[in-house]
């Protein structure tokens, strides 16, 4: 029986989490339109540039998935 139960948040919960999620997407597109400010990306900007959108894909898809379980 304990099995079958699921472990859901509150809904509350979720929101809150959506919200944080979005504010920090928001911060790395920040830092992404920053980056692109430049002319020339160094080697360690391009490798920044890469890590922040992976970072912006990974947090919208969190998002994604949570408001598919609201």
């Amino acid at each position: 029986m304990i099995a079958e139960q699921k472990l859901e948040k509150p809904k509350g919960e979720i929101a809150a989490e959506i919200e944080i999620l979005k504010s920090e997407h928001a911060a790395l597109e920040q830092k992404l339109l920053e980056l692109n400010r430049h002319t020339y990306l160094t080697p360690e900007e391009r490798a920044e540039e890469a890590r922040i959108k992976k970072q912006k894909l990974q947090k919208k898809d969190r998002i994604f998935s949570l408001q598919r379980s609201l």
